[in-house]
């Protein structure tokens, strides 16, 4: 799922997707480091056309019909970062709060 990450994990996230209904709205969370894989881009997107599906991710080739891309990270000012430029500050966890509040908002 992830490149050099454990397998587990994808199946994990596919599980979970699984057990919920239909036309849900799943957001999932990504970190600066984080890398997706063809292969699991290819597969969340031929199930999401089930739910509504937002993902947060910095990738900028991350482009999938039936998946909704939220950018945060791409315009992220670094004083909402912490000193590793990786994980978010308080602030940077209230914006990103707003941000997703506002989105989901949108499409509701």
């Amino acid at each position: 799922m992830f490149k050099n990450d454990n397998i587990s994990f994808k199946n994990n996230i596919f599980n979970v997707i699984s057990d919920i209904d239909k036309n849900s709205t799943i957001v999932i969370l990504l970190d600066l480091n984080t890398k997706i894989s063809d292969d699991f881009g290819s597969n969340l997107n031929a199930i999401a056309s089930d739910y509504n599906i937002y993902i947060l991710t910095s990738e900028d080739s991350f482009e999938y019909q039936n998946i909704k891309k939220i950018d945060f990270y791409n315009n992220l000012d670094d004083k909402y970062l912490m000193p590793d430029k990786i994980h978010l500050t308080k602030q940077g966890n209230e914006r990103l709060n707003n941000l997703l509040i506002s989105t989901l908002k949108k499409t509701s």
